[in-house]
């Protein structure tokens, strides 16, 4: 019998995760995320800042550290043992949405799966992308893969409607070394 590679061990992690997953991105999924009033603590409004919640929230149950800048991004902090410190491998997505208009076949905040595809308001753009990489990540945890640099998931709130999200990140954070 041939042995596991890793990709097939992250693979199996990853399967047998699905349930879970589904569970965390249907959660945020749920959130309208549209850009709204500003008020204090959200700068993009209580959606945006709602779902970035929610996303750190979720963040920590999966067991990373997690931080909030300037109530316009979140991270998701993965620093294996020896890298505290270190340069950080960044990978940047965003929790805002554009608004839900027109007509939709099933209610955009209201996550469904239809013929093994999820239909919801960000599904693609960009809510599904940025928490499947926060479980690929829980799965490099779980695996015990020996990273050498931190791994950083940042999450914006503000890319759909002036990308101020991340400027104001990087006004108090590091760039990371590579994303």
């Amino acid at each position: 019998m041939l042995e596991k590679t890793c990709a097939d061990q992250l693979l199996q992690l990853a399967d047998n995760g699905k349930t879970e997953m589904l569970e965390g991105l249907f959660g945020i999924l749920s959130i309208n995320s549209e850009r709204g009033e500003p008020v204090k603590g959200a700068p993009y409004g209580p959606g945006p800042k709602k779902a970035l919640d929610k996303t750190l929230k979720l963040a920590e149950s999966l067991g990373f550290a997690t931080e909030t800048v300037l109530d316009q991004a979140g991270i998701a902090k993965y620093e294996p043992e020896g890298t505290a410190g270190e340069p950080y491998i960044g990978v940047v997505g965003h929790l805002d949405v554009v608004p839900a208009e027109g007509n939709w076949t099933t209610p955009p905040y209201e996550p469904q799966i239809r013929n093994n595809r999820i239909h919801a308001r960000g599904a693609l753009d960009n809510k599904g992308p940025v928490i499947s990489c926060l479980y690929a990540l829980k799965a490099i945890k779980d695996s015990g893969i020996r990273l050498k640099r931190p791994v950083w998931i940042i999450f914006g709130t503000n890319e759909e409607t002036g990308m101020e999200d991340i400027p104001a990140y990087l006004s108090v954070k590091e760039p990371p070394v590579a994303g």
